[in-house]
């Protein structure tokens, strides 16, 4: 009866903390969706400055509105605490090493 209650418990930390990855993915995702324009955008400003028909100097370049290099601010809460809490230790192999992908 221990052991199953035992493994109960270990499901329903996995299962709420698979919730809170997916969570946590999905504003991850909305995050980097909302930032592809912008990188598009510089795409195109560098490419035209290496053919020589677009802004020459960083000063053209921000005139043009390059407004720096920005990497993305992942949220990693979800998986920090899932690390810290062992959960991973609770989990088939290959989930864990998608999700260390992620």
């Amino acid at each position: 009866m221990n052991a199953w209650w035992s493994g109960r418990e270990d499901r329903a930390r996995v299962g709420q903390a698979l919730a809170y990855l997916d969570a946590e993915v999905a504003s991850n995702r909305k995050m980097v969706r909302s930032l592809l324009p912008y990188q598009q955008e510089l795409t195109g400003m560098f490419v035209q400055a290496l053919t020589g028909e677009g802004a020459s100097s960083l000063e053209e370049l921000q005139e043009a509105g390059f407004q720096g290099f920005r990497p993305p601010g992942f949220v990693r809460a979800a998986w920090e605490a899932a690390l810290a809490g062992g959960v991973p230790g609770l989990m088939d192999f290959e989930d864990v090493s998608l999700l260390g992908q992620v």
